[in-house]
């Protein structure tokens, strides 16, 4: 029969649930500066200034009184004194005279063909300066085997030892002392060398050129073992040519005695091209350190820089051809230990780059940015040119770029071409899938028959699932026969074994298609329905009328 008229329409339903809140408004302008705080309290007087230059002598005082007069000699027997002159009147007997054999006694001894002053005096100063010259010494008086003068010069031509201090020198010249007193000083005033040390190969008398591997001069640090002197420290410099009037190749070594030990071991060297090697002798670098921990654990400073005013301690590398400098700073603080930094800095043509790289001393790492980072890495895209990060495969010409760009969103690329990217509003992620990317594209086939052969499961993970969480999705051997499309086969460089991944968002689009397949079904089902009502509507008529 014919359908029945509509049913009254139901009462209201109940009020849905109030929506969450919205997204919280952008936080408001800074206020205005407040007032100056009060001054603070004075700071503490200074240190006392050093004392003024010392002022220009005062005028000659005047001639002071006579002094009394002096003693009145009385003339002796056979003496007679007139002014000035003393004369002999008296003694004309010769036999008391003084002569040539006459004996001394006193300060002066020996006979008076042979005087000689007696020990112990000469007092402080009774010989003054100059009281004696080369005039007053009678030829022979100083050997000429020994000394020998040449103008205003001296020479001595001894060929043993000379020993001030000592009886038994050790050497061409050995001083020997006690107390505070320097054993050796050299003052020169002028432009010129101070001490030279010469070194020659044959005589004095016919000197030769020095090979290569010769010590020019060594300078030995002794010091008293308790049963003789040994050497503690030493610097010599050794030729590292053979010599000529054009070449002349030498370097110095510097070399100490480590505690506990009495063997010399080499600390420091400069070459012969200005190159210093600390530890061992420098090769192709200009400076070099070699280290030796005394265990695994020794955390020694190998090289360190320290700044004494406080100021940061930094490290500079330049090139005066590009007009290029990297410099190192090292920002040090001790109570806010993220404050601390290890700045890289290069400047170009006098221009500072934007800190290229920073180390915090909480372990952060920010790449152009210097402030204040809380993130293990924080990476600034500095130019327009400038991408976020490259990971390039080991071996292959292939990697991966992230970056964030000028459109504000997370972009992926695969040796430089796009491949999708994750909205900065919803987060989203849109993988690439314009036309202008794609060729040979084809309608897919009817999948609806094998959509059925898929088996949805639930199950857990092997790896790290200590908890048992599980979890619903397909399995990749499963899926491969059927839409081999969606199962990648991956190498793990790490196991060294494959396994194979799936594309779930594949699996959209196998959905629509078997959709649009059932709903072609149901539209031609509808209408075999609507034409088969149609039919027995036309029955119904004819039944009716007879």
């Amino acid at each position: 029969g014919p359908a029945g008229p509509s049913g009254a329409a139901g009462p209201t339903g109940p009020t849905g649930a109030q929506g969450p809140a919205g997204v919280a408004g952008p936080a408001g302008p800074a206020g205005a500066q407040g007032p100056q705080g009060l001054t603070g309290p004075a700071g503490a007087a200074g240190t006392q200034g050093p004392a003024g230059a010392t002022g220009p002598a005062g005028p000659t005082g005047p001639q002071g009184p006579a002094g009394p007069a002096g003693p009145t000699y009385t003339a002796g027997a056979g003496i007679n004194v007139t002014g000035t002159v003393i004369a002999n009147t008296g003694d004309t007997d010769p036999s008391n005279d003084l002569t040539t054999t006459s004996v001394a006694a006193g300060d002066v001894t020996g006979a008076f063909s042979n005087l000689q002053i007696a020990a112990n005096a000469v007092g402080t100063n009774e010989i003054a300066n100059g009281s004696i010259t080369n005039a007053d010494l009678a030829p022979g008086v100083v050997p000429a085997s020994v000394w020998a003068t040449n103008g205003a010069n001296i020479s001595n031509t001894n060929t043993g030892l000379v020993g001030i201090g000592t009886s038994t020198p050790n050497a061409k010249l050995s001083v020997h002392s006690e107390g505070s007193n320097a054993e050796l000083e050299v003052r020169y005033y002028g432009d010129g060398p101070i001490i030279n040390f010469g070194t020659a190969n044959g005589t004095i008398a016919a000197p030769a050129a020095i090979a290569n591997g010769r010590r020019l001069a060594n300078i030995g640090f002794d010091g008293y073992t308790g049963a003789s002197f040994g050497l503690g420290a030493q610097i010599y410099s050794s030729t590292t040519e053979n010599w000529s009037p054009t070449a002349r190749g030498a370097n110095l070594v510097f070399s100490t005695t480590a505690n506990g030990t009495f063997g010399l071991s080499p600390r420091m060297f400069i070459g012969h091209n200005g190159n210093i090697g600390i530890g061992d002798a420098p090769s192709a670098e200009k400076f070099r350190i070699d280290h030796i921990p005394t265990n695994p654990g020794d955390l020694t400073s190998i090289l360190r820089l320290h700044s004494l005013t406080g100021d940061i301690p930094r490290q500079s590398f330049t090139s005066g051809i590009e007009n290029s400098i990297w410099r190192f700073d090292a920002v040090l603080n001790d109570a806010v230990p993220g404050q601390s930094k290890f700045v890289f800095n290069y400047e170009h043509n006098a221009s500072l780059s934007n800190n290229p790289l920073t180390i915090a001393g909480n372990g952060t790492v920010s790449i152009n940015k210097t402030d204040d980072n809380i993130f293990p890495l924080r990476i600034k895209e500095n130019n327009a040119d400038a991408f976020g990060i490259n990971i390039e495969g080991f071996g292959i010409n292939d990697d991966w770029e992230i970056s964030l760009g000028t459109n504000t969103n997370l972009n992926l690329y695969f040796n430089g071409a796009t491949r999708g990217n994750f909205n900065s509003v919803t987060g989203a992620y849109t993988s690439t899938s314009d036309r202008k990317y794609k060729t040979n594209i084809q309608p897919l086939e009817s999948i609806v028959s094998k959509v059925m052969q898929l088996t949805p499961s639930r199950y857990e993970f092997i790896d790290q699932n200590p908890t048992h969480i599980q979890s619903l999705g397909f399995i990749a051997q499963e899926v491969q026969p059927l839409f081999p499309e969606l199962v990648y086969s991956l190498k793990d460089d790490r196991s060294g074994g494959t396994s194979l991944t799936l594309d779930y968002s594949g699996f959209g689009i196998l959905a629509i298609k078997a959709i649009q397949e059932q709903q072609a079904e149901i539209e031609a089902l509808k209408k075999k329905n609507e034409a088969l009502e149609a039919r027995l509507a036309k029955i119904e008529k004819l039944l009716l009328k007879d």
